[in-house]
């Protein structure tokens, strides 16, 4: 599920939609929007599946996993066998957060990706403009 939701996040940064095309559209002729479509589907799919295999298994088990994600604390039963597990140190947390927040920005900075059709939209406005300033003179 992890390497669908890159998969998904490369593609979307690739993808050449009309309204909100990805920073990268165009670049080096990829446009991957069907791609960034398809794994978007089947990304909602794993997504179901997911979650249905945690309630089975809340369910089977009598375990409360839900609450172990969110908190990242889980009480183990005196017959569960293996050692607690240890919470993430803080230095890795901020590491994690610098590094999300850098990517985050330098995508932010990148200047809108022109799709064929604001292209041609743009070059035509420009021939009505010369040609108005043509036919004033």
């Amino acid at each position: 599920m992890l390497a669908t939701v890159a998969a998904v996040v490369v593609t979307g940064l690739f993808s050449g939609g009309e309204d909100n095309p990805g920073p990268f559209a165009g670049l080096w002729c990829l446009e991957l929007s069907d791609a960034h479509e398809i794994l978007f589907r089947v990304l909602q799919g794993l997504v179901v599946v997911h979650v249905l295999g945690v309630l089975v298994e809340t369910l089977k088990v009598k375990d409360a996993l839900v609450p172990a994600m969110i908190t990242g604390v889980k009480r183990r039963r005196s017959d569960e066998p293996g050692a607690d597990a240890s919470r993430a140190a803080l230095p890795s947390l901020l590491i994690a957060l610098f590094l999300s927040a850098t990517v985050a920005a330098l995508l932010i900075s990148q200047p809108p990706a022109r799709t064929k059709k604001g292209e041609a939209e743009q070059g035509h406005s420009e021939t009505n403009e010369d040609q108005r300033s043509e036919d004033s003179e």
